[in-house]
């Protein structure tokens, strides 16, 4: 994350699709968004300071991470 904005890079095949899913430490789904190929894509959400997990669904895997955000 950089300046309170969240950037994937989930290094799918091309022509893969996958879903990210970004949930806050209370369970309430911040957002979902698919994303494709292999490049770092923004996630289309406004975070404020806090933990959240990311989870990542694709064809050929699924991947949760614990992350940070701080808008400053």
């Amino acid at each position: 994350s950089t300046g309170g904005r969240l950037y994937v890079n989930a290094n799918l095949a091309a022509g893969e699709k996958g879903n990210i899913t970004v949930v806050d430490m209370l369970g309430q789904v911040i957002c979902r968004q698919q994303i494709n190929g292999n490049s770092y894509q923004a996630v289309n959400a406004n975070f404020s300071s806090g933990i959240y997990v990311v989870n990542f669904s694709g064809t050929a895997k699924k991947e949760s991470k614990k992350i940070f955000i701080g808008n400053r």
